[in-house]
């Protein structure tokens, strides 16, 4: 539960991060371009693109509970809104659904209801549940970020592809600690497959959002809900709760964003836990249990700089 003093000090961070916006952020970008960051001579970067680069890099780097909170999250929220209507809200999906929460936690069988929400971002009026793909998307951010419009351009591009498959995407809580987005991302999933009685599950997800897909799927091995017919995770952040110090990278993610992701996702260490560290807790058995089932993707940038997690859970895999 938020308190006074956490609300004031999200604000007194925002008011930080607004000042530094007009002042360190530019003037850093700049500098770092003009004398040619390490990573980017590294990778031999044309100039505008090591500019676009720096300055990613540079607002991430300043990104706080507070600035995510009352900038971020509210500008992606309004450029969202305007990209799929602003009023429409008959796409809205608000249902509760009966999960084991315990199992997700420590192991242990505990039922309890699980409020979540969702919204159909494509429905094609020819969509026939009993036989088209549904897509559950689930989006990215370290579970603290708001889905970018980026995201809707890419889901579209796919649509063109597969005319007939309607997606929905998971609105689950943001700024959360686990297992909050986990619990609601199970919740959906069991609705798709038991309430609405969809054959074909595909699920996609990138970054925080493939590390929900990939729980989704041990949560249904482990509870004997049907498995879904392909998954795809795009850079999944696979260990929320390891720590790195790698600079020399060339990706827009860095090592002390992260640290703020997770310190508001995974505060205190849960040893051992497999939905919270899908790598370093791999579980052999549940994972071939599933892939007997499930068509897995897995894929990742060489230049990421959580690649090491993702190979190495890939192998394991394999």
């Amino acid at each position: 539960m938020t308190t006074k003093n956490d609300q004031l000090k999200d604000i007194q961070q925002f008011a930080t991060f607004a000042v530094k916006l007009y002042t360190t952020v530019p003037f850093n970008t700049i500098r770092f371009a003009i004398k040619g960051y390490p990573p980017h001579r590294k990778y031999n970067v044309p100039f505008a693109k090591s500019l676009v680069i720096n300055f990613v890099r540079e607002l991430t780097e300043n990104l706080t509970r507070g600035s995510i909170k009352y900038f971020s999250n509210p500008a992606l929220s309004l450029f969202t809104r305007l990209k799929l209507g602003f009023f429409n809200t008959r796409n809205f999906v608000h249902d509760f659904i009966q999960i084991d929460t315990g199992l997700l936690e420590n192991g242990v069988t505990r039922k309890e209801t699980v409020e979540f929400k969702a919204r159909w971002l494509i429905k094609p009026a020819c969509f026939n549940a009993s036989k088209d793909p549904i897509i559950l998307y689930v989006h990215g951010g370290g579970m603290c970020v708001e889905l970018p419009t980026s995201d809707l351009r890419f889901l579209n591009l796919l649509h063109e592809d597969f005319p007939n498959t309607a997606v929905i995407s998971l609105d689950y809580s943001l700024l959360a600690p686990f297992p909050k987005s986990v619990e609601e991302s199970a919740a959906i999933y069991k609705m798709i497959v038991t309430k609405w009685e969809c054959p074909r599950v595909w699920i996609l997800g990138d970054s925080s959002g493939g590390n929900l897909c990939l729980n989704i799927l041990q949560y249904a091995g482990m509870t004997g809900l049907r498995l879904p017919e392909k998954c795809i995770s795009i850079s999944p952040w696979l260990n929320t709760t390891e720590d790195g110090d790698e600079k020399d990278q060339l990706d827009f993610l860095t090592w002390q964003l992260i640290s703020v992701f997770k310190s508001i996702y995974a505060p205190t260490l849960v040893p051992k836990n497999k939905f919270l560290d899908l790598e370093s807790a791999f579980d052999p058995d549940l994972w071939e249990k599933i892939l007997q089932v499930t068509k897995v993707m897995i894929t990742y940038g060489e230049w990421e700089i959580l690649r090491h997690q993702i190979s190495s859970f890939h192998e394991k895999l394999a």
